[in-house]
């Protein structure tokens, strides 16, 4: 059966619009954050250190003394690019205790939205992530309890550019120890805790390094995304 010509471009049309949807698709996130108690880690027999907190807060290299929220996000496209809108953004004020535990090197004015795409076994997501303190047009501190954060794909990277799988795996190289956690947390590793795991002394604390990715069973579905290398693990080291 000849198809007819206005039929032809009907379906062109349907291809056209979605393929522009899945180029410019926005990704509404209401986010909203739970302040907990702070949390306090001790670093030595003498000496402890308190962290702000939030449920689901994680610390990363660059900001390790300050929570930061992450997610996770599927993504239709594996992009190069995102326009960030935030709106409906809702603060309260930090107490005078909790501001003397912000880094002198901490003072954004507004939400700082980091938004980078990656893979996991083939499927595209983007990483969403940010520290939800800011410093108002008055010099007080402020901390984030919820917002609305649309991101928008700008650019799709070509196919060449993000299929970066590893070729071996971490632990192909170096010397490895292995401890299990009970529950999520922050924990200190002392170093008789190393000497306990059987490390030989004198022990190079610029060479420690803490991998994993939070013990959790693998999908049952083959196509669910998942890690394909052991993720490292932000640490703060306390040496001496």
């Amino acid at each position: 059966m000849k198809i007819k010509p206005w039929v032809q471009l009907l379906l062109f049309l349907l291809f056209f619009f979605q393929l522009f949807d899945t180029q410019a698709q926005k990704i509404l996130k209401s986010i909203k954050i739970e302040w907990t108690d702070n949390v306090i880690r001790d670093i030595s027999d003498e000496k402890k250190h308190e962290f702000l907190h939030f449920k689901g807060a994680t610390y990363q290299q660059k900001n390790p003394t300050l929570p930061c929220f992450f997610e996770q996000i599927s993504i239709p496209a594996f992009y190069s690019d995102y326009a960030i809108d935030i709106t409906n953004a809702i603060y309260e004020p930090l107490n005078s205790h909790d501001v003397s535990l912000i880094p002198e090197n901490h003072t954004p004015t507004s939400l700082d939205v980091q938004v980078v795409s990656a893979f996991e076994r083939n499927r595209p997501f983007a990483l969403l992530s940010f520290v939800p303190i800011i410093k108002n047009s008055n010099g007080q501190f402020s901390r984030l309890i919820s917002a609305d954060i649309t991101i928008e794909g700008k650019k799709i990277a070509s196919q060449k550019a993000h299929k970066n799988h590893p070729k071996k795996s971490v632990l192909a190289t170096g010397f490895w120890y292995s401890f299990s956690l009970c529950k999520t947390g922050i924990y200190k590793v002392t170093y008789q805790d190393l000497i306990d795991m059987g490390m030989s002394t004198p022990i190079n604390a610029s060479q420690l390094a803490v991998f994993g990715n939070g013990g959790q069973m693998l999908p049952e579905d083959n196509s669910a995304p998942r890690i394909e290398d052991l993720r490292e693990i932000p640490i703060q080291m306390f040496d001496g």
